[in-house]
This record gives C-alpha cells, structure tokens and sequence, in this order.
C-alpha cells in the first residue's frame, strides 16, 4: 500500500505533443524563458519550454533528502552505506533517492543551506541579468516547501511554540473520500521516524507527533514566504 502510488512518470510531450506551455508561448514570442526549481518537475527540462534552466550549486536536482544538522547528514550516509552493502540502488529512475530518514529538522544555519534559499538568491541574481536584456524575459521560480520533509532553519521553526498548536479536529479520515487523498500521508510514512505509525486507515497519530508535523509544516511556510518576499523585494 504504501508505494502503491507514485511519481506520474508520463511524459506531457510523448503523450499530448501539440500541446503548448506557458513559457514555451513566451519563449515562441520573443521572450527569454528561465525556470528554476520544481516548475512542471524539476526532473523535466523540456527545451521547448525553457531558454534556460539553471542548476543549484551544491543540490541535486531533487532535494527531499537534504538535512543540514550532524545528526540528519550522518542518518543519510549510514543509509546510503547500508544501501550499498546489501547491493541495493538507493536511486530511482528519476533520480530520487530512496533515503529518507527525518521527516521533520530544525538546524541553525543561514536560508540557503536548503534549496528553497538557495534558488531564491540565484533567481535575485538573475533578475540583475535579465534587467540589462534588450529581450522581455519570463522568470518562474518553483519552491520545495511546504513538502515533506518539512526541514528549514531554526529561526522560523522559534516563529512557533508547539505547546499553543492545536490538533485536528476531525481525527478521522472524511467519509467516502477516495484513497487517493490519503497519499500525502502514506508518504510520510517512506520517512524512517514515521516508518512504523499507524495508517489514517487504523488511527490516529499520536499527539505529539500530530503537533511535531504541524510545527515542521508551519516553518516551512514561513520559510518559503520569507523567501517570496525577498524575491518580491528584489523585483521592486
């Protein structure tokens, strides 16, 4: 059940050729396209759609399994070795890495230690390029967060004192809801720390745990607005 759902992996372009996305109708009419991040997926180029699509120095291209504490880097190497000794690939075909371990983390380091800050200062660093073009340009910037993991620095999980977050009410999963909707929490559970919890299917989690998810989930938001703000401020 729970890789029962997965990554679409169809490509749009195999599938709907004549389709036309919106960067690729800005680039076909003059227009120097750039996306960065998870903008269609970040696995996905498509040089139809993009003049250009920078890479973030020092990330992968997907970065669900980026921790910056000694304890998350270590978890993740540990894994990695265990993979490797027991002759198992620890890459999908995407390119993703099977090796989640914290599902939350709180770290004392600067914004761009996670991607999100790191493609913001990048995407400021373009837009100081792209003012001196003579050409119209289209800038999409596609940001990680609020996804699992909900990892971001210390600063915006202190915005937050877990002991005034309230739990859900509805502590059960909605009637005649189809399965589907319940993929967000099955995948929680590809995390080790949450490996073995129990299914919305058999109950509740447990407060604390319930309260932990939500802090990390309301970080991250913070996180991610910081970031749109110094975007829109470099814009200004």
């Amino acid at each position: 059940m729970l890789f029962k759902y997965g990554i679409l992996k169809t490509n749009f372009r195999d599938h709907c050729p004549d389709i036309k996305t919106l960067p690729q109708y800005f680039k076909e009419n003059g227009y120097y396209t750039i996306g960065l991040g998870k903008t269609f997926h970040n696995s996905l180029p498509d040089t139809l759609s993009w003049s250009e699509k920078p890479h973030i120095e020092g990330f992968r291209f997907d970065p669900d399994c980026v921790y910056t504490s000694q304890e998350g880097i270590q978890s993740i190497e540990q894994k990695k070795q265990r993979y490797i000794q027991e002759g198992k690939n620890y890459i999908d075909q995407l390119g993703h890495w099977y090796l989640r371990t914290f599902a939350t983390k709180s770290a004392e380091v600067p914004d761009d230690a996670y991607f999100d800050g790191a493609q913001t200062t990048l995407a400021i660093e373009k837009l100081k390029e792209l003012k001196n073009l003579k050409e119209p340009f289209f800038l999409s910037v596609g940001y990680y967060r609020p996804h699992l993991p909900f990892n971001a620095p210390k600063k915006y999980w202190d915005l937050y004192k877990r002991e005034d977050i309230a739990l859900a009410k509805n502590q059960f999963v909605p009637e005649n809801s189809p399965e589907y909707a319940m993929y967000g929490d099955y995948e929680l559970r590809t995390f080790d720390d949450f490996r073995n919890t129990p299914t919305p299917y058999e109950g509740s989690l447990p407060a604390e745990q319930q309260k932990l998810l939500k802090h990390g989930y309301y970080a991250s938001l913070s996180y991610v607005d910081a970031q749109i703000g110094r975007l829109l401020d470099a814009i200004q």
